[in-house]
This record gives structure tokens, C-alpha cells and sequence, in this order.
């Protein structure tokens, strides 16, 4: 395979302006200092008696703290619409089912049949005379 010189100017132009962009950043670059802590913080004053509640029914409806009814009626028709996974399968094949039956008769059509007949003869020389 052949290359033109022009093919091979812009393969040139291209690599050179790729690797342009892994040179330094300049001549009086430093990098900055990044302080950090020597040893990790902990609050002083926490009582030992602070637990973690695991509560489930503290938190089920977290988001009527935003007070937003519009947000209250979103989660509410999402409930509302909230389906097991097979009944979404079977509602996905059912809309594909109805947009194969809206866009079914807009492409031409052809339909063939065909039949055939198979004989078979038996041959003179499967069976010895005789037997």
C-alpha cells in the first residue's frame, strides 16, 4: 500500500500536534504544596452513647422534608406505576407488538407460498429375488 505525500504530511501534522500537548507545562512551573493533616480529626466533645439507627420507617418518606408537592406527587405515581420486572418485560413486548401493527402496513408487502411433492421409488435391487 502506497502513500501520497499529502497523506503523509497530514500524518506528520497530526502526530506533531498530538504529542505537543505531553510537553512541560513551562520552564518556572512548581508544583504546589498540598498540606495535609498529620494525623486524622476527632471530635472531642462526642458522647459514647451516639448510635446509628437503622430504623427503615424513619427514613421511607425522606423526601417530604423538601415540603414540594410536586415532588409528593411524583414519588406517589411512581409508586403508583412501580411494577414487578415481568410485567415490565410483557409491557415492553406489548408496545413493540402495537408499533409492529401502526407501522406493519407502510412498507410494501409480498407474501409466497410454496408446495412440493416428493415421491420415492423403491428400488428394483433392495430386495434379492427370492426372499
Amino acid at each position: 500500500m502506497e502513500f501520497s505525500s499529502k497523506q503523509v504530511h497530514i500524518a506528520f501534522l497530526v502526530c506533531t500536534l498530538l504529542f505537543s500537548g505531553c510537553t512541560k507545562l513551562g520552564p518556572d512551573f512548581l508544583k504546589p504544596d498540598a498540606p495535609v493533616a498529620d494525623e486524622w480529626l476527632e471530635p472531642e466533645d462526642t458522647p459514647d452513647d451516639i448510635k446509628i439507627t437503622t430504623d427503615a420507617s424513619e427514613y421511607a418518606e425522606w423526601w417530604k422534608s423538601f415540603n414540594d408537592p410536586v415532588l409528593d406527587s411524583f414519588i406517589s405515581m411512581a409508586y403508583e406505576q412501580n411494577l414487578s420486572l415481568q410485567i415490565a418485560g410483557i409491557r415492553i413486548l406489548e408496545s413493540r407488538a402495537q408499533l409492529g401493527i401502526a407501522v406493519g402496513n407502510v412498507y410494501p408487502q409480498q407474501q409466497t407460498a410454496g408446495a412440493g411433492v416428493s415421491r420415492n421409488w423403491a428400488s428394483k435391487n433392495a430386495i434379492p429375488p427370492g426372499s
